[in-house]
């Protein structure tokens, strides 16, 4: 593991086999410090997960606040979408690996809400009403 400070916040990077857990708070304030950005990697050392994230007041876990962002293997980005404390939040997108838009939409406190919007590889609107990925 390869850890880096940076004033007020901190870069932890994980390989592939060590695990990481989030779970929810339901109180409490989040200060900039207290942020850490984590990222996991694939096998192959490509990230794979970028997140910013804080401990738990009691230490045992770590908790998804802030931005999100998952890639593809060929590095572009596969979903982006913010958290708060623990659950997804805002506005989130999906996209293919060619870097096209798959799909958009939002969630308020960790529910999906409203139209989610899907797209095929080439940009057109889709009828998929399938999950997000």
């Amino acid at each position: 593991m390869l850890s880096v400070c940076i004033p007020k916040r901190k870069l932890v990077r994980f390989s592939h086999d060590q695990g990481f857990e989030s779970d929810i708070v339901s109180n409490g304030e989040v200060h900039m410090e207290d942020l850490n950005i984590a990222e996991i990697l694939s096998e192959d050392g490509r990230v794979r997960f970028r997140y910013a994230r804080y401990l738990s007041e009691d230490g045992t876990r770590w908790i998804r606040h802030g931005r999100f962002e998952a890639y593809h293997v060929n590095g572009a980005v596969a979903s982006e979408g913010m958290f708060v404390h623990g659950v997804e939040q805002g506005d989130w997108r999906d996209y293919y690996p060619n870097g096209q838009l798959a799909a958009q939409g939002a969630y308020q406190e960790g529910e999906e809400i409203g139209d989610w919007q899907f797209f095929d590889q080439n940009g057109a609107a889709s009828d998929d009403a399938g999950e997000p990925s």
